[in-house]
């Protein structure tokens, strides 16, 4: 009896424990969003297309108002009124924002690269926003103030508490700069405006100057501020927060109901149900008081051409209140006999009386390729699903069959070089039963990191693959390495969006889109990137020597194909430790030994932008 109720009693203990760890897995395996952010690439793309003069003499001296909300700004801030450009103007790192764009404040330079890349725990001053000189020769009769809204966070990434927003004044009898404001790291909130009066004589001179600096952490994009609306004039009080302007505060949208872009063939085949009843664009008076509004949307084709110009006029605007104008009127884009179609549409606002005219206009270019796309093809995360045999399915519905020619999708490239983690691309006609249409037993696929800005890579589909009606596109994983697709939140494609790593299909839970593209018929020359790569780099290994391997203290690079362009080395957490480019050789030469005993991953690029990929060992 004694060793039957300890039987039973181990047989519950047992039973408890495999519950234990059964609930462990369960949390462990599930999806993720993990901080990622392509603006790095995207100051670094800039920097070199537009070189920055950071020494600039003569400087001419600004007269009263100065006023800048970045709308009219792309990247880099309006160098007719700031000396530097350490910040990124942008749109997509603000939540609720004030106008269209704001300056984004982190720990990269304007160049893209952080400040301190091989020190993760330095922190210290980081990006500044220097305004140009400015005549402030008034009386303190005068009463000048300077406003401006700031919002921690945003769309990045929490300032800490030892994190802080600073505002300085030049003092220009000793060149020192003096903190007359400073913002503690914080959670998200609103925008808050913030005005301060300027009093002081020793700033009240012919060639004051104001800066706003963050202090962060400087290994990279982390600890966000967006500064917006900054505003220095005469006359002013302290309780003037209103500002006589009416802005659009969002980038125009697609004026499809379901897709940022899909193919022009697919759209002809139904353009009413692909095309939205309204067109929402979303703006903001700022004035405090009701205004007169006119609104206008204009559509022109590729040779410019205008085929609609509609003008609204409504009830007077409602004071400090964002809100939407929904106009289309049954509008549908021409069709024409071509494989892909562009068109330019234009939104315009215009207020009687208006200080700001650089936020009354917003305009997108409405594509037509051969791909679907539910992003804007700009990543702020990077998703992932961290479980063996997990599946991500995208839902796409098509008007007429099609050939499925190939799959672009964005990996994120973060700390962890996933280039060797294998996956499986796979097409599916349902969910629940689960039927898959496409799925390779002979290969596996692999992620590859492209250059450029939020660059896709396209894996092909062999074969003639012809679709039609609801299918899902997506994969399953080999293993439980988080593939970091890229992550747009500010789209929102959540009902299409499904994963499994449970046996159970399930919604995405996360606001946002895949970067994910399923491309139908001939692929047009921007997506010349092809599975020849991701060949070269998995299979064909052979066709790049790397010797000795172990190395010593030279590598030795050899290709028997194509000269090589670039090489990389990464070590195993994914950061770039060494770069060669413009090489143009077939044979190259390494010093190994400025690198530290380990495994390291070789990435060369040839001239036919194949790229090859070897583990290195190196030991002195």
């Amino acid at each position: 009896m004694f060793f039957n109720k300890f039987k039973l009693k181990s047989i519950f203990i047992l039973a408890l424990v495999l519950v234990f760890f059964t609930n462990i897995v369960q949390v462990a395996a599930q999806e993720y969003l993990e901080e990622y952010s392509s603006h790095h690439l995207i100051l670094k793309e800039y920097s070199k297309k537009y070189p920055h003069n950071a020494n600039r003499t003569g400087l001419d001296t600004l007269d009263l108002p100065f006023i800048d909300d970045f709308s009219g700004s792309i990247v880099f801030p309006d160098e007719k009124k700031w000396l530097d450009r350490d910040v990124y103007i942008n749109f997509g790192y603000s939540v609720n924002p004030i106008s269209y764009n704001s300056a984004t404040f982190d720990g990269l330079r304007g160049d893209g690269t952080p400040y301190a890349p091989h020190s993760p725990n330095a922190r210290g001053i980081a990006d500044k926003l220097t305004s140009m000189p400015i005549n402030l020769d008034y009386q303190e009769s005068d009463s000048i103030y300077i406003s401006f809204y700031y919002q921690a966070q945003g769309l990045g990434t929490q300032p800490e508490i030892e994190d802080s927003l600073i505002l300085q004044f030049l003092d220009t009898y000793d060149s020192t700069w003096i903190s007359v404001w400073r913002a503690q790291g914080q959670a998200l909130s609103d925008y808050k405006i913030v005005n301060i009066p300027i009093r002081d004589s020793i700033f009240r001179v012919n060639g004051f100057q104001f800066r706003f600096l963050n202090y962060a952490s400087l290994a990279g994009s982390f600890d966000h501020w967006n500064v917006d609306y900054v505003y220095l004039n005469i006359n002013r009080t302290a309780d003037d927060t209103l500002m006589n302007d009416v802005a659009f505060t969002h980038p125009a949208n697609s004026l499809l109901s379901d897709y940022r872009e899909m193919p022009w063939r697919q759209f002809k085949a139904n353009p009413t149900a692909n095309m939205k009843d309204s067109m929402n664009v979303r703006i903001k008076n700022l004035s405090g008081s009701p205004k007169a509004l006119s609104y206008t949307y204009d559509v022109l084709d590729a040779n410019n051409t205008s085929l609609i110009s509609n003008t609204s006029t409504g009830n007077p605007f409602p004071g400090t209140r964002e809100q939407y104008l929904n106009f289309l009127n049954n509008f549908a884009f021409p069709s024409n006999s071509d494989d892909t179609a562009t068109f330019q549409v234009y939104n315009h606002i215009n207020a009687n009386i208006d200080q700001n005219r650089n936020n009354d206009t917003v305009r997108h270019f409405q594509k037509f390729q051969h791909y679907y796309a539910y992003d804007d093809g700009t990543a702020e995360r990077a998703y992932g699903l961290n479980a063996y045999g997990a599946k991500i399915a995208y839902q796409f519905d098509l008007d007429q069959a099609d050939t499925l020619t190939g799959i672009r999708v964005h990996f994120a490239q973060m700390n962890q070089n996933v280039e060797l983690e294998p996956f499986r691309l796979t097409i599916w006609s349902s969910l629940t039963p689960e039927e898959i249409i496409y799925q390779r037993d002979d290969s596996v696929s692999y992620p590859t990191y492209e250059e450029g800005v939020n660059s896709f890579t396209l894996y092909n589909i062999p074969g003639d693959l012809v679709l039609s009606g609801r299918v899902y596109i997506g994969w399953v994983q080999t293993n439980n390495r988080e593939l970091h697709v890229g992550f747009d939140r500010n789209s929102d494609a959540r009902g299409k969006m499904f994963y499994n790593i449970s046996g159970t299909w399930l919604p995405s839970t996360f606001e946002g889109a895949w970067m994910i593209r399923p491309v139908f018929g001939t692929p047009v020359d921007d997506f010349l990137v092809s599975d020849k790569k991701e060949i070269a780099n998995k299979r064909n290994i052979n066709q790049l020597k790397v010797f000795p391997n172990p190395a010593h203290n030279l590598i030795n690079i050899q290709s028997e194909s194509e000269m090589i362009a670039s090489i990389s080395i990464f070590d195993l957490s994914g950061r770039n430790i060494y770069t060669q480019e413009n090489i143009h050789e077939s044979n190259i030469q390494i010093n190994s030994s400025q690198f530290a005993n380990g495994t390291y991953l070789l990435r060369a690029i040839d001239k036919n932008c194949r790229v090859f990929t070897n583990k290195v060992l190196i030991y002195h």
